[in-house]
């Protein structure tokens, strides 16, 4: 079977680099400084649990024309490239071929509740960890900062329910006691994103409860917030 993986980070990366070690053809689509580490360093994924794991050698390139029919893609860029990487896809798609997504979504007797329930979730810890620059740990135990992230978690969780998700009334509190339970150190992917002057994807995410939120008259003002604070960056470092 040959496999590749359409979008190389730390989704595509981790289980392309799994699947490599074990033997399976994969072939990486990266682009820019990724994809030329890549080639040059191969893949390490580290493991307090499991052990590292390094692949020396990787097929790795910019052009999905170039690697021929494959038998199964999985699917892993940011939101704002899918529907690009989904064009790019198509020489490489023979008949029969799978493609799974492991994009951020899930499958579900209730696609929209569990989306949500996911979303809220994400929205929370990524505007926090995103505007305030710093690890979950800090956040929740200060307790201004601890409000907020629990307000962001409360909005997002309005305007679901406001447009029809069977969401708990209660389901901010629940996300809350989930972002209790993490690592101290853990931050949002949109936080790394941050740091290394890439694009964000607040527009999605905060932008997103916030322009549902006004569809609906839902006041979301902490969201609105972080779309704010996180203008000038959305697009990537300010020149």
């Amino acid at each position: 079977m040959k496999i590749a993986m359409m979008g190389s980070g730390g989704v595509g990366g981790f289980f392309g680099g799994r699947l490599a070690h074990a033997g399976y053809d994969v072939s990486f689509v990266a682009r820019g400084a990724h994809l030329a580490a890549m080639r040059e360093r191969g893949l390490l994924i580290e493991s307090a649990a499991h052990g590292n794991i390094h692949v020396p050698k990787v097929r790795a390139t910019d052009d999905p024309a170039t690697l021929g029919p494959v038998d199964f893609v999985i699917l892993s860029v940011k939101l704002w490239d899918t529907e690009s990487a989904i064009l790019q896809m198509k020489p490489m798609l023979k008949s029969g071929a799978t493609v799974l997504s492991l994009q951020n979504g899930v499958i579900s007797t209730d696609v929209r509740r569990a989306i949500w329930e996911k979303f809220a979730f994400l929205v929370g810890i990524s505007a926090t960890t995103a505007s305030m620059r710093t690890t979950i740990g800090p956040i929740r135990k200060n307790p201004r900062s601890r409000a907020f992230l629990l307000e962001v978690f409360r909005e997002t969780v309005a305007v679901g329910r406001a447009h029809g998700i069977a969401l708990p009334a209660d389901y901010a509190d629940a996300c809350l006691a989930r972002a209790d339970g993490l690592p101290d150190d853990m931050t949002a992917s949109m936080a790394h994103d941050l740091q290394r002057g890439n694009r964000l994807e607040v527009e999605w995410l905060s932008g997103g409860v916030a322009q549902l939120g006004a569809a609906k008259g839902v006041p979301t003002p902490a969201n609105r917030a972080v779309w704010d604070i996180l203008a000038l960056y959305a697009g990537g470092k300010p020149a």
